[in-house]
């Protein structure tokens, strides 16, 4: 499946911390830690349920995400629009998201040459076995953080006029700051009016937004710890950037968007997506507080002129 190379990943971490436990419990890294920290919770829920999590984490954010690219499409339901996947790497949705394969409703991936290319062959395979039907995305390869993603979309047809919904799905902490806030700045700058401090609407919640980036950051106090970044780079994935829930809204407000949501509080994310009665299907035996520390999810938004 699109999944599997992302189990691959998964399974490949879990074993790496495993073996940087070890070299911790033998005196082979010292690192200061304070007793039931959030990073020593982090560390012992992976090592002790393997990917468990971690992967709990992954579908609250799914679910979380799946609703908002609805909300977007229901609002858009008699409108041209675009929905964009930045940094698409095996994202399912356009696959298995019905109201994503409307005939008004342009999507586009962005991602490296190489991971596309390896996506297509995939894609090609499960419809030879009937598994999806017609790709409906335009791929625009690009390299996030060297080039212009934008300029890569307009390559490829991309209407700036349109409302347009970013997805930004498990990215920013592979990013660095400046990576992280030119992107925040364009989307900002190509979805309608740009606010500022002195606006009358800069705090406001309006629902008039036409252009909307959905993403996900992670906790610093275990993701930018060094035996977090030690595993991280052994499993080839390092991390560079993390926020508090404070930082990752000034991060939006400071580019000239609204914060339309921000959820980095464990309960509300177990409660909303990951219990029975939100219709959840995951482990739901994993801690609540445990999900919190994954860090948060925003939802931005820019007004119409």
């Amino acid at each position: 499946t699109l999944c599997s190379e992302l189990s691959v990943f998964n399974h490949r971490l879990t074993s790496q911390i495993n073996n940087i436990l070890a070299d911790f419990q033998t005196g082979g890294i010292t690192q200061d830690l304070t007793s039931g920290s959030i990073f020593e919770d982090q560390v012992a829920l992976i090592a002790t349920l393997g990917n468990t999590g971690l992967v709990t984490a992954m579908h609250v954010r799914t679910k979380w995400l799946d609703e908002k690219v609805d909300s977007f499409l229901n609002e858009n339901q008699d409108n041209q629009a675009n929905v964009v996947i930045l940094g698409s790497g095996y994202d399912t949705r356009p696959y298995r998201m019905k109201g994503l394969q409307s005939e008004n409703i342009k999507v586009y991936e962005v991602d490296a040459a190489g991971t596309q290319s390896q996506k297509k062959s995939a894609v090609q395979k499960l419809q030879q076995r009937g598994i999806i039907g017609d790709v409906v995305s335009k791929f625009a390869p690009c390299d996030i953080s060297s080039q212009s993603w934008m300029e890569c979309l307009i390559d490829k047809g991309f209407d700036q006029s349109l409302p347009t919904f970013v997805i930004w799905e498990g990215v920013s902490m592979y990013l660095t700051l400046p990576v992280i806030q030119s992107t925040l700045k364009l989307v900002a700058d190509r979805g309608g009016k740009t606010l500022d401090s002195g606006d009358a609407n800069y705090c406001s919640h309006s629902p008039s937004a036409n252009w909307y980036i959905a993403f996900d950051y992670l906790n610093p106090t275990w993701a930018l710890s060094q035996l977090w970044k030690l595993a991280m780079r052994r499993a080839r994935e390092p991390l560079q950037s993390a926020f508090t829930s404070t930082e990752a809204e000034d991060l939006v407000n400071s580019a000239g968007m609204m914060v339309l949501e921000n959820i980095s509080e464990g309960r509300e994310m177990h409660q909303r997506y990951a219990t029975t009665e939100a219709g959840g299907k995951m482990f739901v035996e994993v801690p609540v507080q445990y999900i919190g520390h994954y860090g948060g999810f925003v939802l931005a938004g820019t007004l119409q002129n």
